[in-house]
């Protein structure tokens, strides 16, 4: 329990490194060491298994900690979020409008052009 009693800025890389290792380290047992596993690899699935649940029991407890130390303060400010995206949107769109106002001519005289093409199509 060394790892829970120390702080989580030294203790959550520890433990997250070790639920990273822990199915690494069971697959090389596994290739490197195949007359272990049993007959037809039962051992070596057990052993996986087993490394893997290890892997998730660390990154809960990791979890945990974690918690603990960074509590939930509840649901953010939406209210005042919501106000600054829409005021810089706001500030966003009156700029471009003059950008988008000299397109809409250019595409105007595009259409006519189309409008041409299509009766050729049409014969």
């Amino acid at each position: 329990m060394y790892l829970l009693a120390d702080s989580a800025e030294s203790s959550l890389p520890v433990l997250l490194a070790v639920a990273v290792l822990l199915p690494l380290i069971s697959f090389f047992v596994i290739l490197c060491f195949p007359q272990w596993m049993g007959k037809a690899g039962k051992n070596g699935a057990t052993l996986a298994a087993m490394m893997i649940g290890g892997s998730a029991v660390l990154s809960f407890i990791s979890l945990f900690i974690w918690l603990g130390d960074n509590p939930l303060d509840g649901a953010p400010d939406l209210d005042n979020s919501a106000q600054v995206d829409k005021s810089a949107a706001q500030n966003e769109h009156a700029d471009g409008a003059s950008e988008h106002a000299d397109g809409a001519s250019e595409h105007a005289d595009g259409a006519s052009e189309h409008a041409d093409g299509a009766s050729e199509h049409a014969d």
